[in-house]
């Protein structure tokens, strides 16, 4: 019944990202929209972006063409170095979710824990892996739902622990 949020998004348009990124020599914009874009009856923006690669992301594993000075790229403007986040499990938690950004621009923190309780709810014949696979496809089905216009991806992760552990 408790979410705890432990990472930041890596995207152009966050503070942090953005003095880094024009400090490595490079460029965020946002492309204009000549009409509006509409997400669940709501109007949305373009997302910020990252030159040069014009990626939405300012952290990835590969994008090349973003690196790359023969492709175009420019080395340390997207980097792939991760944050990395230090939580105690003593019990408290009964899952980790991890998930890319197609998934959390569309679904809160809450709205995962919902799919979460109603798959254990209504697959409680379920082992823990088929478990997990039943909640990312949940996950995953509602961020689509919710017009995602990223690709998705979803790890859940149960923990059944009997000691405190660091991960």
């Amino acid at each position: 019944d408790k979410v705890d949020f432990y990472t930041e998004d890596h995207k152009p348009g966050a503070n942090f990202e953005k003095e880094r990124i024009e400090k490595a020599g490079g460029k965020i914009y946002q492309t204009p929209s000549f009409f509006p874009l509409f997400q669940n009856g709501q109007e949305i923006e373009t997302p910020w972006r990252v030159m040069p690669g014009r990626l939405s992301v300012s952290r990835t594993f590969g994008d090349v063409e973003a690196k790359n000075e023969k492709f175009g790229g420019m080395k340390g403007v997207v980097v792939a170095q991760p944050d990395i986040s230090e939580i105690e499990l003593n019990g408290e938690y009964s899952m980790i979710v991890l998930g890319c950004d197609g998934i959390f621009d569309v679904m809160t923190n809450e709205d995962l824990m919902e799919c979460a309780k109603i798959v254990m709810k209504e697959k409680k014949e379920l082992g823990y892996r088929e478990l997990c696979g039943a909640i990312s496809d949940m996950i995953i089905k509602s961020a689509l739902a919710k017009d995602s216009f990223d690709n998705v991806s979803c790890v859940v992760v149960l923990l059944n622990l009997k000691d405190n552990v660091t991960v």
